[in-house]
């Protein structure tokens, strides 16, 4: 309608904007008009081209599994809507004794991360070189930057991109009209794409048609799933168990709707769900909103992302907080991943 075409018009103009601005920043690193700063060990970075829900968390976490069998790792975070933001200092999450930090210093991301890369060391805060320096200094191999791939600052080694496999059939609108920070050429930069939510082997054929208009190298297919056993505080709950229960869910991510289709798709009986904020900041009021839902709707159960988990398990709640395990299961391609793996645990042994 006019009065759409009227609202969006603005944000068509800030997309311009967007885009003339992330295609110069690059070709000023490749002018060498700005220079970037070069790691002495092995760099991958982990991005995207759009903002938020890839599955970058995952991935990350399931590259970090893969290679600390082999070589000691990092990871650094930018540590968003977290005290440490604000900050010019890199504050580290964990090392080998354990975490050293809370979650609202560093974020969910990291914190989430620290919790399940216990040979790994994990950083963060906003200066990304810093970060590669502590983590080097502490004698990682492999450093792994997270949501980096539009970061030109730094030299990396290896650049991985995720995709939601349905972004390819969209046309690119940058950023706010749309939700693209770059367009499909960036693919060109990149040493693996890994392509998500791609749920039927039968869908490959569509995708890949697609993306090879961009790229050529290796591609991971992939999709996340959440597991059949929940988890609490002290206890685990199996998905039969909460079909017969009340539930109320919720979801600070960035696609919380897709948290809740993949509960319903486990038949979990939900009598309410609240979408909130990625990265949300948890506090006392909406805490007390929360509980409130609860009472009136006779809830058995909250249920909630590991995300959400690691910064609402120290709050009290009238019935118990549970948290569904999220995992990444490869459709096709898995051998591409193991073939990185291999070629960067190779790299990081010359250096």
């Amino acid at each position: 309608t006019l009065s759409k075409a009227i609202w969006g018009f603005p944000f068509l103009l800030l997309s311009a904007v967007y885009r003339t601005i992330s295609s110069f920043i690059p070709l000023l690193y490749k002018l060498n008009i700005l220079s970037a700063k070069k790691a002495s060990q092995i760099v991958i970075s982990v991005g995207n081209l759009t903002i938020g829900g890839s599955g970058k968390t995952p991935f990350t976490l399931c590259l970090g599994k893969a290679l600390m069998n082999y070589v000691s790792i990092a990871v650094v975070s930018r540590g968003y809507r977290a005290r440490i933001e604000s900050k010019k200092q890199v504050i580290k999450v964990r090392d080998s004794k354990g975490i050293h930090c809370f979650v609202e210093d560093c974020g969910d991301e990291p914190y989430l991360l620290a919790n399940h890369l216990t040979s790994a060391t994990v950083w963060a805060g906003p200066d990304r070189w810093q970060g590669i320096q502590k983590a080097i200094e502490s004698g990682s191999k492999v450093v792994i930057l997270d949501d980096a791939l539009q970061n030109f600052s730094v030299k990396k080694d290896y650049d991985i991109a995720l995709i939601n496999a349905p972004d390819l059939l969209k046309e690119v609108f940058y950023i706010p009209f749309g939700p693209f920070r770059e367009n499909f050429l960036a693919l060109k930069r990149c040493h693996l794409v890994v392509l998500n939510q791609v749920f039927e082997k039968q869908d490959i054929a569509t995708y890949e048609k697609v993306l090879r208009k961009h790229y050529q190298g290796p591609v991971c297919f992939v999709c996340m799933s959440i597991d059949d056993e929940f988890k609490g505080r002290d206890s685990l709950f199996n998905v039969e168990f909460l079909k017969k229960k009340r539930n109320l869910a919720l979801a600070g991510i960035a696609n919380p709707s897709a948290f809740k289709k993949q509960l319903l798709q486990k038949e979990i009986n939900l009598v309410d769900f609240i979408s909130c904020n990625d990265h949300q900041i948890f506090h006392s009021e909406l805490i007390n909103s929360i509980n409130e839902k609860v009472d009136k709707q006779n809830i058995d159960y909250i249920i909630c992302t590991e995300k959400d988990w690691v910064k609402l398990k120290r709050f009290s709640f009238s019935v118990p907080l549970v948290y569904a395990p999220l995992s990444l299961n490869f459709i096709q391609g898995k051998q591409n991943f193991d073939g990185f793996v291999d070629e960067v645990v190779r790299s990081s042994n010359l250096k």
